[in-house]
Parts: C-alpha cells; sequence; structure tokens
C-alpha cells in the first residue's frame, strides 16, 4: 500500500464492517503503514466508511491494531463515519486524492472489515478525472460525513489493561494476574496450536502452572484446540494434552479437539476467567498464543478486558 499512498493527501475506505481482522500479518502492516503516512504530513487524513460498530464483536487482532491506530483517531486524522448503503454501493475500497486526480481500488464490492487493512480484497485500480469517480459524484456527502469525529478504537481500548512482553523479557504474569490471587476461578483456554504439538503443549502446562504459584484455584480447566494443526491423531493429542497437564494440575479438566471444517475462523487465542465469588469475568487475548507468551524470544501481547 506504501506506493499508492505515496503523494497522497487523503485515503477514502469502504469497508463493511470497522471489526473482523482475520490476517495478522497484513492486518498489522497495513495499520502501521498508515499510521506512519499520516504521521509524514499533517494534512494527510483518512476516512473509514463502515457500519457503526459493537465494541464487543472485536477479535484479539482488531484489539492489537486499534491500539496502533488510536492515537490518529484521537488526533481526528483517521474517522471512522457511517454512510447509507444506497451511497456505498458500488464504491470501491479505495479512493486516493491528491496529485491532481483521483485513484480508484475496487474489490470485489463484497468489502472487507477496515482493520483487515486498507487494500484486503483488491482485484483492481484505475484513475479518472475526478467527476467521473464514485468520491467525486458523492463528494458533498463524504466532505459532510468526513467532518465526524470517532472514538471507536479509544473507546475499546480504554476498556482494556494492556501488558507486552517483547524478546528478552522474562515471562513474569503476576502483573498481569495478580488481582486473581486467592480467588477460585472456572478457566476455558481457546488457542488452535495449544494442544497440537508438544511444545505447545509444554507451553501451556507452564502458563497454568505459574498461574498456580500466583494462588489462583483453578476449579475447572477447559481446553480448546484445533487438532487439524498436527499430523497426530486427535485422541492422541488429547492423551499427551491430559497427561502434560495433569502433571501439574489436579482440577477438573475438559479437553475439546476442534477440525478446521467445525471452526472455519478459529483464530482468536483467547482465555476466559470466570471468578465464583465475585461473578466478575476475564476475557484475555493473547496476541501471539501462549506459546509465545512463555517464550523469551518471542514478542506477545495481552489485552484483558472485565465485565
Amino acid at each position: 500500500m506504501s506506493r499508492y499512498l505515496r503523494n497522497r493527501d487523503q485515503v477514502v475506505v469502504v469497508a463493511k464492517t470497522l471489526w473482523g481482522a482475520d490476517n495478522e500479518e497484513n492486518s498489522i502492516r497495513s495499520a502501521q503503514r498508515l499510521r506512519d503516512w499520516l504521521e509524514a504530513e499533517p494534512q494527510r487524513k483518512a476516512t473509514v466508511f463502515c457500519s457503526a460498530p459493537d465494541e464487543g464483536n472485536a477479535n484479539w487482532l482488531d484489539r492489537q491494531i486499534a491500539s496502533i491506530l488510536r492515537p490518529m483517531e484521537d488526533a481526528g486524522r483517521l474517522t471512522f463515519p457511517t454512510m447509507p448503503h444506497a451511497v456505498t454501493k458500488g464504491a470501491p475500497r479505495l479512493t486516493l486524492l491528491g496529485n491532481g486526480d483521483m485513484e480508484e481500488l475496487f474489490d470485489n464490492e463484497d468489502h472487507a472489515a477496515a482493520l483487515a487493512g486498507l487494500g484486503e480484497g483488491i482485484i483492481f485500480r484505475c484513475t479518472h478525472a475526478p467527476s467521473d469517480t464514485w468520491a467525486g459524484r458523492n463528494a458533498a456527502k463524504i466532505i459532510e460525513a468526513a467532518k465526524t469525529k470517532t472514538s471507536y478504537l479509544g473507546v475499546l481500548i480504554d476498556r482494556l489493561s494492556i501488558h507486552r512482553f517483547r524478546p528478552g523479557d522474562v515471562r513474569n504474569l503476576e502483573p498481569v494476574f495478580s488481582s486473581l490471587s486467592g480467588q477460585l476461578v472456572r478457566m476455558t483456554i481457546e488457542d488452535p496450536w495449544c494442544g497440537a504439538r508438544r511444545h505447545g503443549r509444554e507451553s501451556l502446562s507452564k502458563f497454568i502452572a505459574q498461574l498456580q504459584n500466583l494462588d489462583i484455584n483453578i476449579g475447572e480447566l477447559k481446553v480448546v484446540w484445533n487438532s487439524d494443526n498436527s499430523d497426530d491423531l486427535a485422541s492422541l493429542q488429547a492423551n499427551d494434552l491430559r497427561d502434560e497437564i495433569e502433571r501439574i494440575y489436579q482440577g477438573e479438566l475438559i479437553l475439546d479437539s476442534k477440525r478446521r471444517h467445525e471452526v472455519r475462523h478459529f483464530h482468536d487465542r483467547v482465555v476466559y476467567f470466570d471468578v465464583d465469588d465475585t461473578g466478575e469475568s476475564w476475557r484475555v487475548d493473547v496476541s501471539s498464543g501462549i506459546d509465545n507468551l512463555m517464550s523469551r524470544t518471542k514478542e506477545c501481547s495481552i489485552f484483558i478486558e472485565r465485565t
């Protein structure tokens, strides 16, 4: 996308929804490039038309991208107004303005989520005189809508506690989970890789052991993973996972392996805590999975939302 944005002052994006990023590498790289482009020149602005979002639908990757782009939304350089479907029907995914013309980049009109990446789904591009473009024909509506200052990313991020581990950092989980010490919890771990292979199972066991060392009383533990991420039979994966966990955990253990056809979009790495005494629930998004969280050589971010 960087070469398309060069020498442009504004970008208009049409997306179906705000949340819904699903390709970690592409989405994060696109967010970083958009942020860098906006920061480089004070007159630059990005307007992203999408339906009004519900932050409850944001996944772990949306949360990570929101933390990258929030400063731009706070500054009014990035905004997410709504636009009637009758206006956006047939619109290009991207319209690039500046340098004396308008360039349109089209997808198949089934627009991807805004945070999936600006160029997600692009099939072809073309340059027209402004009057012949979708943005030119709807200029008044776009200009008026672009005046809307939104705060969707800020609202999402303000609900979260964020902890980051960089390569080389000791994996000390006490600052993250200390407020659960002394509590009886029911815990669910959903990670597509955590039960599929030996290294992932060992990392999961280390994670559970650290939580128990913090005096978190895990009354029930459920583990969900994608058995298609290994060549071993699902039953063999489950047996090995049970053996690994029961070395350090004696509570109720529920193992739930999934197949790819059962859960087509099993990308999130999430840990849920339900606290029995207080009724509080935690959703903990682990950006790169339990394996990276427990590895000192990897980078990982944790996003915690309490309800």
